[in-house]
């Protein structure tokens, strides 16, 4: 299986992201993680890059600060 790795930059620390990251991607039988690494940014993980590239445009396009959890 193949695996793709994002890096997401912005205010994405400290806002809820990467639960909505969570919620959205691992919570539909994507395999992966999300993380917090250096210069306030997150790396997502996924290993099935098919699925997950049809939510990553969404995840990574986010304008409203912070996300609302559900």
């Amino acid at each position: 299986m193949k695996r793709i790795h994002v890096i997401v930059g912005g205010k994405v620390q400290k806002v809820g992201y990467r639960d909505l990251v969570e919620r959205e991607t691992f919570g539909i039988d994507i395999k992966g993680y999300v993380e917090n690494i250096a210069d306030d940014k997150v790396r997502i993980v996924a290993e099935d890059p098919e699925e997950f590239r049809e939510i990553r445009e969404e995840l990574v396009s986010i304008k409203d600060a912070p996300v609302k959890p559900a």
